[in-house]
């Protein structure tokens, strides 16, 4: 028994550091979304309409990663909380 709670103790700490890792990467992937959405309004305003384009599609690439991100910790939160019934 307490072999097994040691265990779950470990297992929570290590979900918790993930979460924090993802949470991490994910706030740089929404950032770098908003950095390369400002180079593109500024490629547009000197009127470099093919860099905006390039940024844009950088934009989105990161949007889809930070959308990603944003929701692997509640499944592991999911996951952690269905282990954790078992006990």
């Amino acid at each position: 028994m307490n072999d097994d709670l040691t265990k779950m103790r470990q297992a929570t700490a290590q979900v918790l550091a993930s979460q924090k890792q993802l949470e991490n990467k994910y706030k740089a992937a929404q950032q770098a979304s908003e950095d390369w959405y400002r180079r593109a309004q500024l490629a547009l305003q000197k009127g470099e309409e093919d860099l905006a384009r390039e940024a844009l599609k950088r934009r989105k690439s990161y949007a889809a990663r930070a959308c990603a991100l944003r929701f692997v910790p509640r499944l592991q939160e999911a996951f952690a909380l269905k282990c954790a019934q078992r006990f």
